[in-house]
């Protein structure tokens, strides 16, 4: 579906004017005057063979994409950057590419790690590994062999990178080049997909959207996310204001991922969502010192693009290991297991409920810790499980805020980043398997103030939790099918008595958090941890309950 253009020809008194239109042009004319065949071929590629007007197509493009994305398993094609100019119009400033195949792979240290731990890493990698090609083989063939038209054409928007691994000689300059024909359309392909991108994420209706004297840098936008079938793309845009002397700039900073991987992106939308946010607090600061003038890779321009270069790895990284290894590819009942300390475990299960679902399990062991991720996985919803991933690689092992379930393999819990932690934004649980600890992160105190502390120790035990673990036991020697039904049913029975909570909150708004809580415990039969967990289940089907009733509204 074809995204509609708005119409930017009015002049926004709000907009900032460009104020270097005259030097940027006379720079780019400068190095289109060089004859070297390092010169940009993102900006000087002509696939129909006719000769553009340099001025007007130098201009929509101005920078040279870095290849730092990594190649295999991941989903995304690239970043781009772009920026609503009141002379030129929409301008990509940045692009974040793929590096070359085999340049860069997911690590192979693994495959080391197979012998100790029950899952082939091997056949994961196999059966995960994606094709660069963009949209498909077949229809890039096609277009190949289509006779050349001598009219001013588009760009086929079939073609395909990494097709074949023949040459093609293209004039360059004056001198024929020998280049292969992968690399020649692949140039070509992502110029096309970076100008769509550019011409319809960007827009003046963004200035006009936002009240008038509000503060930009609280704005918390949050991404969109188009399909565009007829390009075989999905894009996630995150638009926003740059202020630049007191005038509010357009920008839209967005992810390109081809249309054959929009189960993967849907199913962690909301996770790309969070880090393009996070992103953006690094990035409005850059822009607002930023005037936009480069010098082909020792510019402003270029220093952004390498300082978020780093952050933008480290999101495709994630990606590549929720698709190796999140948690909704493996059988959660056969390797699943708590830990051996029964008190541990009563402690885990509690705080992971309370903290609906986002914990880190920390050991010095990958398999101890991939085993409790796996029984943890049982008492989440399956949507969630694509947002859980195991531990697995010393690659992966950071703490990533966002994701529901991860392990870490370190000696201790104070190898875990403070930051990291405080960056979920919420309460998260910590579980040190060889200290035999539970910890819960405090966010905020009793009155919203943030808490000096970041962990508390986890002493209480539900008693939910301790009635479901009397029941398994009981169950131990049914098969494997009966004690996952049992533990499926101890889910749904949370969500029915987060239900009547909800009902019941509705029906006594009047009444003080300090009297709720207690009528709540009386008429649900809980004790003060269980309404915690129940809680926390109704958080998750109305946000700002907790709150409600906690009296921290």
């Amino acid at each position: 579906m074809e995204v509609p253009i708005k119409d930017a020809t009015t002049e926004s008194p709000s907009v900032k004017m460009s104020e270097n239109v005259a030097s940027k042009l006379a720079e780019l004319k400068t190095a289109e005057s060089y004859k070297e065949e390092t010169t940009s071929e993102f900006i000087n590629s002509n696939s129909s063979g006719v000769k553009e007007n340099p001025e007007t197509h130098s201009c929509k493009q101005v920078c040279l994409p870095l290849a730092c994305l990594p190649h295999d398993c991941n989903i995304v094609y690239c970043f781009v950057l772009s920026v609503w100019d009141n002379v030129i119009g929409p301008q990509t400033l940045q692009v974040w590419k793929r590096e070359q195949k085999m340049q860069q792979s997911p690590p192979k240290s693994a495959a080391n790690q197979e012998s100790k731990t029950p899952f082939n890493a091997e056949e994961c990698i196999k059966n995960t590994e994606i094709k660069a090609e963009l949209p498909s083989e077949t229809k890039a063939k096609v277009a190949m062999k289509e006779p050349a038209s001598g009219s001013a054409t588009q760009p086929s928007y079939a073609g395909s990178l990494g097709v074949c691994d023949g040459g093609i000689a293209v004039a360059a300059h004056g001198s024929q080049h020998c280049k292969p024909k992968s690399d020649r359309l692949g140039s070509v392909r992502l110029q096309s997909i970076v100008r769509y991108v550019t011409e319809h994420t960007v827009t003046l209706a963004q200035v006009s959207h936002q009240p008038i004297g509000a503060d930009v840098a609280a704005e918390q936008p949050s991404p969109t996310i188009m399909i565009i079938p007829q390009h075989g793309i999905i894009i996630q845009a995150l638009r926003f204001l740059v202020r630049e002397d007191d005038m509010l700039v357009p920008h839209c900073l967005s992810m390109v991922v081809s249309l054959k991987e929009e189960t993967q992106l849907l199913q962690t939308s909301s996770l790309t969502a969070a880090y393009l946010t996070r992103l953006l607090r690094k990035l409005r600061p850059l822009l607002g010192n930023c005037h936009y003038i480069t010098s082909f890779g020792n510019g402003e321009l270029y220093s952004i693009g390498e300082a978020v270069k780093p952050h933008l790895q480290e999101l495709c990284w994630v990606l590549v290991s929720l698709r190796m290894h999140s948690l909704s590819r493996y059988p959660l009942l056969q390797s699943g297991q708590p830990p051996s300390d029964r008190q541990l475990a009563l402690k885990l299960l509690t705080s992971h409920l309370c903290t609906a679902g986002y914990t880190v399990v920390v050991g010095d062991k990958c398999t101890a810790v991939n085993s409790v991720l796996l029984w943890l996985g049982q008492f989440l919803r399956p949507s969630e499980l694509h947002l859980s991933r195991l531990c697995w690689d010393p690659c992966y092992n950071q703490l990533q805020p966002g994701l529901f379930l991860q392990g870490i393999v370190s000696s201790s819990k104070k190898g875990v980043s403070a930051e990291r932690l405080l960056q979920f934004g919420r309460p998260v649980t910590l579980c040190d398997l060889d200290a035999s600890t539970v910890s819960r992160t405090i966010v905020f105190s009793a009155n919203g103030t943030p808490h000096k502390e970041v962990l508390k120790e986890v002493t209480a035990v539900a008693g939910l939790v301790r009635q479901f673990f009397r029941d398994s036991e009981l169950l131990a020697s049914h098969s494997r099918e009966v004690r996952g039904g049992y533990s499926q049913a101890f889910v749904r029975c949370l969500q029915y008595q987060a239900l009547a909570l909800i009902t019941f909150v509705r029906h006594n708004r009047q009444e003080q958090s300090t009297k709720l809580a207690g009528k709540l415990q009386t008429v649900l039969d809980l004790d003060e941890t269980s309404l915690t967990v129940v809680l926390a289940v109704a958080e998750q089907l109305q946000p700002g309950l907790s709150r409600l009733v906690s009296g921290l509204s």
